[in-house]
């Protein structure tokens, strides 16, 4: 009987030592081939009418320049990313936010930003919700965003 207690509770913590150390949850962040999205957050919002910039870093460790072309989720109504000229001025032919070869881009509440609108729920410290980052090559990747203190 004690035998079997033991066991149950080895299983369980060797069960939560790997869902706590997944890529996504441990480094808070994820990798697609050459390219790491690097703490994705948001800050908490009370007010699901209010737009809401997701920050994050992307690095470019290949060798061939990336262009990230797009974002999507099920977290708002819409989501946006922002590219804006020296001056404020919009792109007209945008071909995406680039991130060349041995670099890193920061995307925050300035432009380049990504931007969220009508949410689905008021986001609280510690909440998460997932996007998807379309790159020209690299395809679509999936990341877990985190609502920061």
């Amino acid at each position: 009987m004690l035998r079997n207690a033991h066991l149950k509770l080895a299983t369980a913590i060797v069960v939560s030592a790997v869902a706590h150390h997944s890529p996504v949850a441990f480094a808070h962040g994820s990798k697609a081939g050459t390219l790491e999205v690097v703490h994705p957050w948001v800050p908490p919002t009370a007010d699901p009418t209010a737009d809401v910039f997701v920050r994050l870093k992307i690095k470019n460790t290949g060798r061939h320049d990336e262009h990230l072309i797009g974002v999507a989720t099920k977290a708002a109504r819409s989501s946006e990313l922002n590219l804006q000229l020296p001056g404020g001025k919009k792109t007209k032919r945008n071909p995406g936010l680039l991130i060349k070869p041995g670099t890193s881009v920061e995307i925050g509440a300035q432009a380049p930003s990504i931007v969220l609108r009508g949410l689905s729920k008021p986001l609280s410290a510690y909440d998460t919700f997932h996007i998807t980052l379309s790159f020209a090559k690299a395809g679509n990747v999936e990341i877990e965003v985190m609502v920061d203190e």
